[in-house]
Formats: structure tokens, C-alpha cells, sequence
């Protein structure tokens, strides 16, 4: 083998491995989006992710972790949630704390909505005129779009609402 033949080799096992690693790398795990409402005027909106529509050929699931915090420092609850939309949408929710959630995530929720097209669409929210804070890490995705610099914004999601953590 000639130093050209040796070279292209060495390049085609590069290209492998560089295929193995991007298969089995997942840099969306962990990300982290927080949002802060310091009595918004408005209810703010932040798109944090969309599984996609069910089909034959999908096989999705997003699980979330996070904390939800009022305004004083023992207003703490910790949860977990695991989104899928294969076959119908799923949502499977618990909650890591003795707190009593419910006002905290009327203030700071996650929300999905169902799109026309099937897709699922997955909100952080800050109620207008609250104080909250919600941190969310996103941990585990599977053809989930993950947005990673959500912005906010006042109007509306489209679509059916699907699941509201205040209503859990």
C-alpha cells in the first residue's frame, strides 16, 4: 500500500468513527431554560420544544426535570415529566417534593398543545402579573426539536391544549 492508499484509509476510518460518535451524540441532553416572571404585564410564552407528529415510524419521548419557585424561598416544588407522542400523546408527571405544586405551576406551568398537524408543541409559561420562577432541564429526547434560546412572546399557542403541569 502506497503512502495515498494509506492516507484514504486513514481518512475513510476517520469518516466511521466520526459517523459512530455523531449517531450516538446527543447534545440537546441537559439543556437548561429558566424563566422568570417578575409580574409580567403580559403572559409570555416560551417554546421549548415540539415532538412530532405520530407516526408508523416514530418513536419520540422527552422527559423534563425542573423546579418551580414563588416568590419566598420555601415556595419550592421539584418535578419530572415524560412527554411522548407516539400512538396519542402521553404526558407522565411526578413530583419530587412534599410541597404542594399547584399554586406554583399556575404561575410558571409547562404546556403542550397539539398542533393541526399532530405535532405536539411544549411551552414554558409566565403568567401575567405573578411571580415565579421555573428552571426546566431538559434531560432525554428522542426526535424532539429542542429550541435552545426560547423567546418569549404574548400571543397565544396555536392549537389544542393537551396538558397543563398546574392541572396535573
Amino acid at each position: 500500500m502506497n503512502f495515498e492508499e494509506k492516507i484514504i484509509e486513514r481518512l475513510k476510518r476517520i469518516e466511521r468513527e466520526v459517523e459512530r460518535l455523531r449517531v450516538w451524540e446527543r447534545p440537546d441532553d441537559n439543556h437548561i431554560v429558566t424563566v422568570l416572571a417578575i409580574s409580567p404585564p403580559q403572559t409570555y410564552y416560551y417554546k421549548i420544544a415540539t415532538l412530532p407528529a405520530a407516526t408508523p415510524s416514530t418513536y419520540d419521548h422527552l422527559v423534563i426535570e425542573g423546579v418551580g419557585s414563588g416568590f419566598a424561598a420555601s415556595q419550592k416544588a421539584y418535578f419530572t415529566i415524560t412527554f411522548g407522542n407516539r400512538a396519542g400523546f402521553n404526558a407522565d408527571t411526578s413530583f419530587n417534593s412534599n410541597k404542594t405544586p399547584d399554586f406554583l405551576f399556575g404561575i410558571v406551568p409547562i404546556r403542550a398543545y397539539q398542533e393541526n398537524d399532530g405535532s405536539i408543541s411544549i411551552y414554558a409559561v409566565a403568567i401575567a402579573n405573578l411571580y415565579g420562577l421555573l428552571t426546566v432541564r431538559l434531560v432525554d429526547q428522542i426526535q424532539a426539536t429542542i429550541y435552545k434560546n426560547p423567546v418569549g412572546v404574548t400571543t397565544a399557542p396555536t392549537g389544542t391544549k393537551v396538558y397543563d403541569l398546574a392541572e396535573v
